[in-house]
């Protein structure tokens, strides 16, 4: 039985690259989902390519959007019997830390930590909080940039 992980943020960064890993030397299923549909689908090729037996499906879903999260995994329940693994790379917090770079921590405004926590881990919650959505996790990785 080949092993299913979703990886969110995956059309770059350490997304990318997890997903690209996962599919290609681990042959997992990757529900790989980020917004950039362009990306995904040349990760897609880039693993098929590869000849391996793993594969990406690409999935465009914006983290910040709680219905989208919320259908996606509803949508991924129906399909699959387990998720072997979370990745959570999705990220939203360098846009709000940018303007603040070379500041000390405490002298920036608590609301660049908003961002952190808001699509980086809040999401994720969504992916495992309620009894009909992702139940059966194995192992759940939250990657904080």
């Amino acid at each position: 039985m080949k092993k299913i992980a979703i990886v969110t943020g995956a059309s770059r960064g350490l997304g990318r690259g997890t997903a690209l890993i996962l599919a290609t030397e681990g042959n997992y299923s990757v529900y790989a989902t980020a917004r950039n549909a362009d990306a995904l689908n040349k990760l897609k090729e880039e693993v098929n390519s590869s000849r391996c037996e793993g594969e990406i499906i690409p999935c465009i879903l914006d983290q910040n959007n709680d219905d989208e999260v919320i259908e996606f995994t509803n949508k991924i329940c129906s399909k699959e019997d387990k998720i072997d693994l979370l990745v959570n790379s999705a990220y939203a917090g360098l846009i709000a830390m940018t303007p603040h770079f070379g500041k000390p921590f405490w002298e920036r405004p608590i609301s660049v930590y908003d961002k952190h926590m808001d699509v980086g881990v809040r999401l994720s919650l969504i992916h495992i909080s309620e009894p009909t959505r992702l139940r059966r996790i194995s192992y759940a990785v939250f990657c904080l940039k």
